[in-house]
């Protein structure tokens, strides 16, 4: 999402989970990720109650088992995907659940074969230097998350929403929060996700140099593992996946399954405003690029 957007809230609708945003000009549009409502009479009431709702668009990817011809009339999303249109999951249905994560590593030596050698020996490394986490969502939980994910931001250049945003999904029942913690009890690192049906999905994420020197998201991702047994859910969403890059080459490592989604696809409610819309941020991407000549 751009930063003039701001999360307003989101709900659950079929079993979807949908995001409502608020754009630029008074604009009100509804996020799908991962649309997988198979009746094009659920989907047709959706978008009627977007319609008495005020919403501009609706924009929608869909999963790779979606039926497109149930789509009313869309155009292709015009700016950059607001999700990566790939991901890697992995099944949980032999995974064994623990109190902590000294015992999940010891009762999950037959999973961890599943694995590339190169995961396997930094997982393994990880729990060599005793790492803590805390899985409790509590205010402190919340400003540890910001606090990583912002000096991560800044270290490597990549754009966040505002605070915000965060906050209010913080709040929604569905989200999780994993905060880590060195030997001493400092925080090193930080992950967000959010369950839907019978997967927990990674968001967010951040680290300090020391867990980057020791393997620290290995160990933030094993205590995701074990919150999706623990919660009696199937999947892990590894939260995107692109390829040739150094996170995609992690997430290559647990060797799960790999998922393609086509769009997103903006079916328009309000025409007029959702062109004022477009025009607006194409004169912002021009004005942009004339000041980084």
């Amino acid at each position: 999402m751009s930063a003039q957007s701001d999360l307003i809230d989101s709900f659950v609708l079929y079993d979807q989970r949908i995001f409502v945003w608020h754009g630029p000009l008074t604009s009100r549009f509804w996020y799908i990720p991962h649309l997988s409502i198979s009746k094009k009479t659920e989907l047709n009431k959706l978008i009627a109650l977007a319609k008495k709702q005020g919403i501009t668009w609706v924009s929608m990817e869909c999963a790779e088992n979606f039926d497109i011809a149930l789509l009313p009339p869309h155009r292709e999303q015009p700016f950059k995907k607001l999700q990566y249109n790939a991901t890697i999951t992995l099944d949980t249905s032999t995974f064994i659940s623990a109190v902590n994560l000294e015992q999940v590593y010891d009762q999950n030596y037959a999973y961890f074969l599943g694995w590339n050698a190169t995961a396997r020996r930094k997982l393994k490394k990880a729990m060599s230097y005793e790492w803590q986490v805390a899985t409790e969502k509590t205010p402190q939980a919340l400003i540890d998350f910001l606090t990583i994910y912002h000096d991560t931001s800044a270290r490597q250049h990549f754009a966040v929403h505002p605070d915000s945003y965060y906050r209010a999904l913080f709040l929604k029942p569905e989200s999780r929060i994993i905060v880590l913690k060195n030997p001493q009890g400092v925080v090193c690192g930080s992950w967000f996700g959010y369950v839907s049906q019978d997967t927990l999905t990674y968001l967010y994420g951040g680290n300090t140099a020391e867990a980057l020197e020791h393997n620290g998201q290995y160990a933030i991702q094993l205590a995701a593992l074990n919150m999706v047994k623990y919660e009696h859910l199937r999947w892990y969403d590894l939260g995107g996946y692109e390829k040739n890059t150094g996170y995609g080459r992690f997430k290559e490592g647990f060797h799960g399954t790999m998922r393609q989604f086509a769009g997103p696809y903006d079916i328009v409610i309000d025409p007029l405003k959702y062109s004022l819309v477009i025009t607006a941020k194409k004169i912002q991407r021009g004005v942009k690029k004339l000041w980084s000549r």
